[in-house]
C-alpha cells in the first residue's frame, strides 16, 4: 500500500499535479492519504478530490490534524475515512475577492452560491449530511466523535506509521556507516595525539641529556685546569691530585659515552617519526 501526505494550503503545498504524479508513479491497488489542511483554492481542491475518486484504487484518507474548508472536501475522497485523536473538521461558506460595479459584485455572489451548491452535493453524497447547508452557513466545527456521528469519519481503525523493510534497512546501514566513520576518526585522532605526546617526551629527554652533558663538560674543564705549585714541599700532594684527576677523567668519559648514545637513539627516533605522513582529514559519512 502506497502512502501520500497532503499537508498545507490547497493550491500551494497541496496541488493536483502532486496527486496526479503520485497516482501515475504508484501501481498499488490501495493507497492511504494523510491530510492536514486549513483549506485553500476551491477549484484546485475539487481537482484533487476528483483525481482520488477516479483513481480506480481503494483510497483511505486519514485526518492527522485539521481538515477545514477545501481540506474537508479532500478528506471525503476516501472510501475509508479515519479521524485521528484530537483532529478537527470545519465547514463554512466559500469566499473570494471581488472588484467592479454592482453588476460585477452580484455576479461574483452568484458564482459563490453555485460553488457552495457543488460542495454541498459532495457532503451529502459522501457523508449523508442532508442539512449541510445550515452547518455551512454558520461555520461549523466538529471533533472526532461528532465526525463519526455525522458519517464524515466512517472507520475507527488504529493508524500506525511504519517504515517498510527496505527503508528500515537503508536507515540501519546509514547508521552503521556513520558509526564506522566516527570510530575511524577517533582512531586517527588517538594515534595523532599519541605520536605528538611521544615526540614531546623525546624532545624533553634530549634536552635533559644535553643539559647533563654540558654540566659534565663544565666540570671536566674545572678538573683539567692546571694548578701552579706554590711550595715544592707539596710535591707529594700534587701526585695524589694527578691520580685523582685521572680517575675523574675516566668516570667523566664513561658517563659522556652513555649519555651520547642515549641522545643519538632519541634523535634518530625523532627523525623517523617526522617522516610519518600525518592525516589531513577524517573519513565522514553522511547519512541521507
Amino acid at each position: 500500500m502506497a502512502d501520500l501526505r497532503l499537508s498545507g494550503v490547497v493550491g500551494w503545498e497541496i496541488t493536483a499535479d502532486k496527486v496526479d504524479s503520485f497516482l501515475k508513479d504508484n501501481k498499488d491497488d490501495e493507497i492511504t492519504v494523510y491530510i492536514n489542511s486549513p483549506g485553500g483554492d476551491v477549484f484546485e481542491g475539487l481537482e484533487v478530490y476528483n483525481l482520488l475518486r477516479a483513481s480506480g484504487k481503494k483510497v483511505t484518507t486519514v485526518l492527522t490534524g485539521l481538515s477545514a474548508s477545501m481540506g474537508s472536501i479532500i478528506f471525503l475522497a476516501g472510501d475509508e475515512r479515519i479521524a485521528m485523536t484530537g483532529s478537527l473538521y470545519m465547514v463554512h461558506k466559500p469566499s473570494s475577492m471581488a472588484w467592479g460595479d454592482a453588476n460585477d459584485l452580484k455576479k461574483s455572489a452568484e458564482v459563490l452560491d453555485k460553488v457552495q451548491e457543488s460542495l454541498e452535493a459532495i457532503y451529502k453524497e459522501r457523508a449523508g449530511i442532508s442539512d449541510i447547508s445550515d452547518y455551512i452557513n454558520n461555520e461549523t466545527w466538529w471533533g472526532v466523535s461528532e465526525m463519526t456521528d455525522k458519517g464524515i469519519a466512517n472507520s475507527d481503525k488504529h493508524v500506525e506509521f511504519k517504515l517498510d523493510e527496505e527503508e528500515r534497512k537503508e536507515e540501519d546501514l546509514a547508521t552503521i556507516e556513520e558509526l564506522r566513520a566516527q570510530l575511524e576518526a577517533e582512531k586517527i585522532k588517538n594515534q595523532t595525539l599519541t605520536e605528538e605526546n611521544e615526540k614531546a617526551e623525546l624532545e624533553k629527554q634530549i634536552a635533559d641529556l644535553k643539559k647533563t652533558n654540558e654540566d659534565i663538560e663544565n666540570a671536566a674543564k674545572v678538573v683539567q685546569e692546571p694548578k701552579a705549585v706554590e711550595n715544592p714541599s707539596t710535591a707529594g700532594d700534587i701526585s695524589v691530585e694527578i691520580k685523582a684527576k685521572e680517575i675523574a677523567d675516566k668516570m667523566i668519559a664513561d658517563f659522556k659515552k652513555e649519555h651520547s648514545e642515549a641522545i643519538l637513539a632519541a634523535e634518530t627516533k625523532e627523525v623517523e617519526d617526522s617522516k610519518i605522513v600525518k592525516p589531513t582529514g577524517y573519513a565522514s559519512a553522511s547519512k541521507y
